[in-house]
């Protein structure tokens, strides 16, 4: 199912982030028009750009073979864009505070993702990693289940189902969600429901979204075999029906 299908909440003008480094040095850069990063409120003040040579569109910490290692920082800044994709690329140094085990990494924190930026045994000087960065998409969405319980699990990279911060209190009490975000199920502890109807937000970063759609046989009595679960994204409807009876659970694909 292809993303570009959803409509856009608001998201923050200013995406955070925060360059996690293991090593003696790291650099991020940005690459594309209309980007450019700026300093987190506060983050000068509190001591966290020391050693660090910051520009608008790269962020350096530490010298390159300084075999400094403390301390280890997180460097927390904003990345602001005109909406488009645009690139980033993370280089770092190799040593780690052992300076003969040659581990040193780094990472880049991202709202919802953290990008891994490992050593390169082919290019153990810089260790260069590079990522294409979509804007965050927010899509408000709807799980109904008429049977005793349904659920929604998704296996693309960068994409998530959170809770709707908007939603009633009592709106998960039957709700739960996998720690990774990639799975939220309603269970009905085995008693049908005639229609319920779950609220959530699916947020993704570009690409391609798959999605899988599970629910129970039954829908308003024992044996009816008629028990469905729908899924809206806003103007979009998806749905999973009881056609052809196999097993205890309904997948659509």
């Amino acid at each position: 199912m292809a993303h570009s299908i959803f409509s856009r909440l608001q998201v923050p003008d200013f995406m955070p982030c925060t360059l996690i480094i293991k090593t003696d040095w790291a650099r991020v850069e940005a690459y594309g028009d209309g980007v450019i990063f700026t300093l987190a409120p506060g983050a000068q003040e509190d001591g966290k750009y020391t050693n660090v040579q910051f520009t608008q569109n790269s962020v350096q910490y530490g010298l390159m073979n300084s075999g400094d290692f403390s301390p280890h920082p997180e460097i927390p800044f904003y990345i602001a864009s005109n909406g488009g994709k645009f690139k980033i690329e993370v280089t770092h140094g190799a040593l780690s505070e052992d300076a003969q085990d040659s581990r040193g990494d780094a990472a880049l924190r991202l709202p919802y993702v953290t990008l891994d930026c490992p050593r390169k045994d082919d290019d153990i000087r810089f260790n260069k990693s590079t990522f294409e960065i979509y804007p965050l998409i927010a899509t408000v969405a709807n799980l109904q289940v008429k049977s005793d319980w349904g659920a929604i699990r998704t296996d693309s990279e960068y994409a998530t189902i959170l809770p709707d911060p908007n939603a009633a209190d009592n709106t998960y009490e039957k709700v739960k969600f996998s720690p990774d975000g990639t799975f939220m199920k309603f269970d009905g502890k085995g008693s049908l429901q005639s229609d319920t109807t779950i609220p959530f937000i699916f947020v993704t970063r570009g690409g391609t979204v798959d999605i899988t759609i599970m629910h129970g046989l039954d829908k308003s009595k024992e044996g009816d075999k008629e028990g469905e679960a729908i899924v809206e994204f806003e103007e979009v409807r998806l749905m999973s029906l009881n056609e052809e009876y196999t097993s205890g659970s309904n997948v659509v694909y």
